[in-house]
């Protein structure tokens, strides 16, 4: 087994620091939405929807695991945390979804 990645800071239009448990703000709220769509398509978190305050409390965090877990091809560690390497996965995901709808 290699050594971790250090955590990277993202660098997406909405989300420009690592986001955690206890956190606030608008970006926090973006990426709850997407989660929230993203576990509406996909089904990855067996909590069913995730109120998207801009609040990352311990919902948001066992969303944020649960995802981690799930895309696990992505080779994300599961922590809570959304750094570069969640948030662009996030990303990728939700763009798909879209697309998808779109097309």
């Amino acid at each position: 087994m290699g050594k971790p990645k250090p955590m990277e800071t993202p660098n997406l239009s909405y989300l420009k620091r690592i986001i955690r448990q206890g956190m606030t703000g608008n970006d926090i709220k973006k990426v709850q939405e997407r989660l929230d769509t993203l576990n509406s398509f996909y089904r990855f978190c067996p909590i069913s929807t995730l109120d998207c305050t801009g609040n990352f409390g311990k919902t948001t965090h066992k969303f944020v695991t649960f995802f981690q877990i799930w895309a696990s091809d992505a080779d994300l560690v599961a922590d809570g945390y959304v750094d570069k390497a969640t948030a662009d996965c996030i990303e990728d995901y939700f763009q798909a979804v879209a697309n998808y709808y779109v097309n």
